[in-house]
Formats: structure tokens, C-alpha cells, sequence
């Protein structure tokens, strides 16, 4: 709980839930300060992983280890954003520009089924 933000932006995993599922959220999810040095698969695999351990069902939650299995390549890809088209259309997402560089930002994330 961050008591400082908006009632809509106090809780992270309310405020990211409905982000989550959402192809074109996708990028509302990235810390613009990393502008662009992080891989967009690491980030698309580490979103899912994220939708997977907020599973309301408990059953679909992955064990630590398999989190921990998860997470340790991510480092390593080197499909870097800032030397994708796609960046900019995260930039223009994030400014507001354009509405076709918003469904560009999507990079073919593939939302896991949330329930």
C-alpha cells in the first residue's frame, strides 16, 4: 500500500490486475524509467508469471521454485526494447500520441487467461 498515490494507484496488485489480461495495458506495466534496457520477452514472461502467481485459483499458482526457474534466464535475453520499433511505440503509449502506437505496444504479449 502506497498511501501517498491516487485511491486507484494505492494497492499495486489492483491497480495491476485489469493490465494484466489487457494486450494493449501491456506497457502501463513497464517503469518508464527503464526506457527500453530490459528484453521483451524477459518482460512478457515475467508479466505472465506475475498474472500466474495472482491466480485466484490456487492450483494454477506456481511453487517458489518454479517462479525462481522462471526468472533466471530473464537477465541473459538480449532482445532488447530500445533496439525495437516496438520502444516506440511504448514512448508514444506512454505520452499519449497516437492510438496506432498504442496497439503496437502490445509486442504480441499473450495475457495468460486470468479468472
Amino acid at each position: 500500500m502506497d498511501k501517498n498515490r491516487t485511491n486507484g494507484e494505492q494497492n499495486l496488485v489492483e491497480w495491476a490486475w485489469p493490465h494484466l489480461g489487457e494486450r494493449r495495458r501491456f506497457c502501463r506495466l513497464l517503469d518508464p524509467r527503464l526506457e527500453g534496457r530490459f528484453s521483451i520477452k524477459g518482460a512478457q514472461k515475467a508479466l505472465q508469471l506475475a498474472a500466474q502467481c495472482l491466480s485466484r485459483d490456487q492450483k494454477a499458482t506456481p511453487l517458489m521454485s518454479e517462479v525462481v526457474e522462471v526468472l533466471k534466464p530473464l537477465p541473459y535475453l538480449k532482445d532488447m526494447a530500445s533496439s525495437s520499433s516496438y520502444f516506440q511505440g511504448l514512448q508514444a503509449e506512454r505520452s499519449g500520441s497516437s492510438e496506432n502506437a498504442r496497439k503496437e505496444c502490445s509486442w504480441g504479449f499473450q495475457g495468460p487467461d486470468i479468472q
